[in-house]
């Protein structure tokens, strides 16, 4: 996890955490937005990806082909007995499942880690996308793109890498968000509400927690904190409440 996988990957892996890719989120971001050189700064297209079931769709046929890089052919082994001897119990039916990590065991992210591997490298290579921008964390990925016709292709390659691996992305609750340089007067060139192969455009994403928008500004989350803390002081009045009536009596 540490050594062998490619460090787009930030999933379970030791010492790392959401933090991690919030910050390269918004460093890879301003990187390009924000160049000293008015020039250089570029628009940048956030493609949010959010997969359905990712866990539960895996195909074993594949997984257990896929570790090569990363564990030897014994451990290998290893791995195939224990999914050999998985059983699924419905009342007095049982059966061995050929998909999905198992629910609860500890190397399930590391398995899911290596499972996606190949989609990193395919968009390194084929889309040309550097390494600092893409942003996995398990079952979330964040691809940045700087123009749209490589968006197309990073969009062309996940589509058919999921209909290889049996992986299906949500496109209804993914999003691309576009970036714009922060000098100046800038003109988005994607229209927020409509969609671009498909996948909405949108005007502010959730990622991992962190509600960010196409300036890079603290107001939706902040507007996110607010509401939340509303919410929460709502719920909370009645106990409140019986707690001062108790201690007035």
């Amino acid at each position: 996890m540490v050594e062998k996988l490619i460090y787009s990957q930030t999933g379970f892996v030791p010492n790392t955490g959401i933090g991690v890719n919030q910050m390269r989120l918004v460093n890879q971001v301003m990187k390009k937005t924000a160049a000293p050189n008015p020039d250089t700064r570029k628009h940048v297209f956030g493609l949010f990806l959010d997969f359905s079931s990712a866990y539960n769709t895996v195909l074993h046929s594949r997984l257990f082909r896929k570790p090569e890089k990363v564990l030897s052919s014994e451990e290998i082994q290893l791995i195939k007995a224990i999914y050999s001897r998985n059983r699924i119990r419905i009342g007095n039916q049982s059966f061995t499942p050929n998909v999905g990590v198992a629910q609860g065991s500890v190397i399930s992210p590391s398995l899911f880690n290596v499972y996606c591997e190949d989609l990193y490298e395919g968009i390194r290579d084929d889309a040309i996308v550097d390494m600092d921008d893409m942003l996995g964390y398990a079952d979330d990925m964040l691809i940045l793109a700087t123009s749209m016709s490589q968006l197309r292709t990073v969009i062309s390659i996940v589509r058919l890498w999921c209909v290889e691996n049996n992986l299906k992305v949500n496109e209804s609750k993914s999003g691309i968000l576009e970036f714009v340089p922060r000098m100046g007067k800038n003109n988005f060139y994607l229209e927020v509400g409509s969609k671009f192969e498909g996948f909405p455009v949108v005007d502010k994403y959730k990622y991992l927690g962190l509600w960010i928008d196409s300036k890079m500004t603290m107001e939706p989350q902040l507007k996110h904190i607010k509401d939340k803390a509303n919410f929460l002081t709502y719920k909370l009045v009645p106990l409140i409440e019986m707690c001062f009536f108790k201690l007035s009596n």
